[in-house]
């Protein structure tokens, strides 16, 4: 029998003693620690602030600190709902975008300071404190001309509190580090991040951009297209300088949208005299983004730290770093920002069109509507007045991959400044329908080139100079597959018409060119 009850009571024992070590972890744990510790973590009650402050009476809170000494100044604000609250504003920086968020928690700092600790009620050394020479002070200055005096000095040792004192009263607290480090925030710390340009891409009726390691200077025009109400909307952008210009809308929305997303990583300095120091006194790369309401202009200077650009915006009057690969489109080539297609017109706009390239000469004739296919019946191809609606073995229109090659010259750079003279000698002649939907009359477009060099033509559209060149062998000679130039792609055409076998010619038998 004994040997029976013995685990019995070895294990009630064991019970006994679990049951001892739960209560002690529940009841008796919980409760160790200072007073306003137990306060706090059981009744969440709210300690009492250094200060009470009641912001109706208060004519100023002046801020000193080791970066800046300024003054808010509060304003009473009622909502819709008749709810009061305060707004402020800096004392002669009313102009600067300032946080409201961090202006508003850096004021209420003199009502909501609370004490932690009581470290002395009436200290006679406030040196071991760093209070005889306080690192920051909020100074509340009543409507009354009563002002009372927040002092903040040295951080408590492994503790997440400074020390700090009201007026001359010798009274040391321990007050949480935030509040200590809202009052040391300088001017530049409560910039407004988000206000460095201060409206969206979609806003934009301008963009100046400007280049100095190849001095270009891009200047647009820039309209708002599409249904807004749906928000399928984008920017519609016309270059006026370098040359008048159709620009690349893909690539410049991007250039734009990085610009106006721009993102500060930290501030650098406030109202800086020199700017030179940042590479921003001639900037690498410059916007002026306008609207019609404004222009705001963003430099981009020298290289940073953590590769960054130094930046300042004409919004902001303060030096902040920016992230450079948020910048992915600043050294793209003038060619990437303007349309590179010398005449991209579309198959059903043209009636005819004529040819003299290097002294290949050609006519084409087309007939077909925008909601035709090539492969439709009623379609007409013609080339040098013979029937050219010529498909591949695979029921591909060869007539419309000649086409495409007529309208695929591009351009190879820009001269804006150059003044050469018309020698024409290649040039293509579109024959443009009718737009009774936008009133436009039948026309012509004609396309001439002069020979610039033995590797490029000047490029003259209607008898004007265009501004730019193009690669003559890449537009005219080219026997790159898929990128032939457009003789060569004539000779192609010929071939096929003459070796199609009713209607149908097998490329992959290739062409057998002189």
């Amino acid at each position: 029998m004994k040997k029976q009850f013995k685990p019995m009571i070895i294990l009630g024992s064991i019970l006994v003693l679990l049951v001892a070590v739960y209560l002690f972890a529940t009841l008796v744990l919980p409760n160790i620690g200072s007073p306003e510790e137990t306060t706090e973590t059981t009744t969440g009650t709210a300690l009492a602030p250094i200060l009470e402050t009641d912001f109706a009476d208060v004519s100023y809170l002046e801020i000193v600190n080791e970066s800046d000494t300024y003054r808010l100044i509060p304003e009473s604000v009622v909502d819709d709902k008749g709810e009061k609250s305060w707004s402020w504003s800096v004392e002669g920086f009313e102009d600067y975008p300032f946080s409201d968020s961090l202006l508003s928690r850096l004021a209420t700092v003199a009502a909501e300071a609370f004490v932690k600790t009581e470290i002395e009620p009436e200290s006679d050394d406030l040196t071991i404190y760093g209070l005889a020479e306080p690192r920051a002070i909020m100074r509340v200055v009543h409507k009354s001309g009563e002002v009372h005096e927040i002092k903040w000095g040295s951080e408590v040792p492994s503790d997440n509190y400074d020390y700090a004192t009201v007026d001359d009263t010798g009274r040391v607290c321990m007050i949480s580090s935030i509040s200590a480090e809202r009052v040391r925030s300088s001017l530049m710390d409560l910039l407004d991040k988000e206000q460095v340009i201060g409206f969206d891409q979609n806003a934009l009726t301008g963009l100046s951009f400007e280049r100095a390691k190849d001095e270009i200077r891009l200047v647009t025009d820039i309209k708002l297209m599409g249904d807004i109400e749906s928000e399928q909307t984008y920017l519609s952008f016309t270059v006026e300088e370098p040359l008048k210009r159709d620009a690349n809308s893909d690539n410049l929305t991007k250039l734009v949208t990085e610009a106006t997303a721009i993102s500060v990583k930290s501030f650098v300095a406030f109202e800086p005299e020199d700017l030179s120091v940042y590479g921003l006194e001639e900037p690498a790369y410059s916007f002026e983004l306008t609207t019609k309401d404004q222009t705001v202009t963003l430099m981009l200077g020298s290289e940073a730290a953590d590769d960054s650009f130094y930046a300042m915006s004409s919004r902001l009057p303060a030096v902040f770093t920016v992230s450079r690969s948020a910048f992915t489109v600043l050294d793209m080539k003038v060619t990437e920002m303007i349309d590179r297609f010398v005449a991209l017109e579309s198959i059903w706009t043209v009636s005819k069109i004529e040819g003299d390239i290097q002294g290949t000469r050609f006519v084409t004739e087309i007939q077909m509507t925008e909601q035709q296919k090539a492969t439709d019946d009623d379609v007409i191809f013609m080339l040098d007045g013979q029937d050219a609606r010529i498909f591949s073995e695979r029921n591909r229109s060869l007539f419309s991959s000649f086409y495409q090659r007529l309208i695929s010259v591009v351009i190879e750079g820009i001269e804006p400044d150059a003044d050469p003279v018309n020698t024409k000698d290649s040039r293509l002649v579109f024959h443009l329908k009718a737009d009774t939907e936008n009133n436009v009359p039948a026309h012509t477009k004609t396309i001439e080139f002069a020979q610039r060099n033995q590797y490029t033509d000047y490029v003259f559209i209607d008898g004007v100079y265009a501004g730019f060149y193009i690669d003559t062998e890449k537009a005219f000679t080219s026997s790159r597959v898929n990128s032939e130039g457009i003789i060569v792609a004539y000779k192609q055409m010929k071939y096929a018409m003459e070796h199609a076998d009713d209607g149908v010619f097998n490329t992959q038998e290739g062409y057998q060119l002189d």
